[in-house]
């Protein structure tokens, strides 16, 4: 009994001892690395005289983005705590080094300094807000500003108010910078963002409201480590397009030629009637940038070429287009979508096959509602990617898979529907079929494995008995495409 008693005492000794020092350690650990009493206080906005010798803080009685800067006139290091403890940020500077922080209310942070030779300077820390409203330079539209940028120089700031609400470009002269975009009271709200590299000659677009100030921050692209001499110019962007837009009319072909660069060419189409219309190139090749814009310049559609845009009789629109290879001639053409089609059309016959070319709309009006396959195939199993459209070229499905594209699909009696193999090298064979639901469909239960043997369709059927998520996975880590549909397919 007495050796029990003895045993526990031990225990109990050790596991005080073992809390000590825990608490110890613990206390120890949680001491500042910075002594608060030992800093010389920076109040919020006001300039101090220190050296390099002494530590700063300052507390930040809102949670905003602020500014500290020193007028160094020697290379200088500082290093900002937050609390006292954890590193924030340091940063070097050869001269007036500047820092932007964004901070939480009412935290604590603490600068120490560092330098070959003891130096005495002023210190300040301020809002963002205000720092910007001291040094930000207006500048005025189609004004060319000159900056200089670079990682040890504080960021530059410019002043912009809109004259009217329009869509603006900003060109930079071929440098790496960035910029953002930010608006009042605070110039924390941001607007936009963009930057330019040495090759951009095409500028960067944002909509700007009239009479708003907006606040342009100019830094340097991340990548970039000189110092640059940068010219900003802020343009209205129907400046720049109306001049060059080429006049574009209904049914009338215009051909364009492109360099492959960064250059950009542009139409310009007022329709005499309200209607959907169809923008597309007369060879059916799609890859290459088209955008849709209104009087405005406001974009309607990122993706113009062989889609739909609903046009107003009277109004102005504009076709942006880039290509990304060199071609001297590429033929344009836009109509309604209707005419389109009509164009178009290749009809097809259930169980029926025929030769399409690429851009070829195979069109299907079913007797009845149902399941149907629609296939195209390459006999030089090149990829094939096969769209379904419903009349209003709506997209119901997609496949794309080398030799073969199949499309399954529950579509409605007396409705059109077309049946779109893409451009490509070679004529698709395109076939038409119901689709045989469940006949010699393998039925699958949970956790069940299943036998694929590879080369053709295998078709299985799943009925969970609960609801909840359930994955479907090879266990022998090869590729298999597998889709799942529901039983309308």
């Amino acid at each position: 009994m007495k050796r029990t008693n003895k045993l526990w005492l031990i225990l109990l000794l050790t596991v005080l001892v073992a809390a000590l020092l825990a608490v110890g350690l613990t206390a120890a650990a949680e001491e500042p690395l910075v002594d608060p009493d030992a800093c010389i206080a920076l109040p919020m906005g006001e300039t101090v005289e220190v050296t390099t010798d002494d530590v700063l803080r300052f507390n930040t009685a809102d949670a905003s983005n602020y500014v500290i800067t020193f007028d160094n006139e020697q290379p200088l290091t500082i290093t900002v705590r937050y609390e006292f403890w954890s590193l924030e940020i340091t940063k070097s500077a050869a001269q007036h080094l500047t820092l932007s922080r964004n901070c939480p209310s009412d935290c604590n942070y603490s600068i120490e300094m560092e330098s070959e030779t003891v130096q005495t300077l002023h210190v300040r820390v301020c809002s963002e807000a205000d720092y910007i409203n001291e040094t930000a330079q207006p500048i005025a539209l189609n004004e060319k500003k000159a900056l200089t940028v670079g990682q040890d120089l504080p960021w530059q700031y410019l002043l912009f108010t809109a004259p009217e609400t329009a869509n603006y470009t900003i060109f930079a002269n071929g440098v790496n910078v960035s910029y953002t975009v930010s608006t009042q009271p605070a110039w924390n709200i941001y607007f936009a963002s963009g930057s330019f590299s040495s090759s951009d000659t095409v500028g960067n677009r944002c909509t700007m409201t009239a009479g708003t100030t907006y606040c342009f921050e100019v830094y340097p692209y991340y990548s970039s480590s000189d110092v640059q001499n940068v010219t900003l110019q802020i343009v209205p962007t129907l400046d720049l397009v109306e001049p060059v837009a080429v006049a574009l009319q209904q049914n009338v072909p215009v051909s364009l030629t492109f360099d492959g660069t960064e250059q950009r060419q542009y139409l310009k189409f007022v329709p005499d009637t309200t209607d959907v219309y169809t923008f597309y190139r007369t060879d059916g090749e799609t890859s290459m940038g088209a955008n849709v814009y209104d009087a405005a310049f406001e974009p309607l559609q990122s993706s113009a070429l062989c889609y739909d845009t609903t046009m107003q009789a009277g109004q102005t629109y504009y076709f942006e287009l880039r290509a990304w290879e060199a071609d001297p001639a590429v033929e344009f053409v836009l109509m309604t979508r209707d005419d389109f089609l009509a164009m178009k059309r290749v009809p097809i016959l259930l169980n029926g096959t025929l030769e399409a070319a690429g851009d070829d709309y195979v069109s299907f009006v079913p007797e009845t509602t149902g399941t149907y396959v629609f296939t195209a195939r390459d006999g030089e199993n090149n990829g094939v990617r096969t769209v379904l459209y419903n009349a209003d070229r709506r997209d119901l499905g997609y496949d794309y898979a080398p030799g073969v594209g199949t499309v399954i699909r529950k579509i409605n009696a007396g409705e059109t529907y077309y049946f779109v193999p893409e451009k490509d090298a070679t004529c698709k064979l395109v076939s038409l079929e119901t689709f045989a639901q469940e006949e010699g469909w393998q039925v699958v239960s949970e956790n069940e494995e299943i036998n694929y043997v590879g080369g053709q369709d295998q078709w299985c059927v799943f009925r969970p008995e609960t609801t909840k998520k359930y994955m479907i996975c090879s266990l022998n880590e090869q590729w298999v495409d597998v889709r799942l549909y529901d039983s309308d397919f």
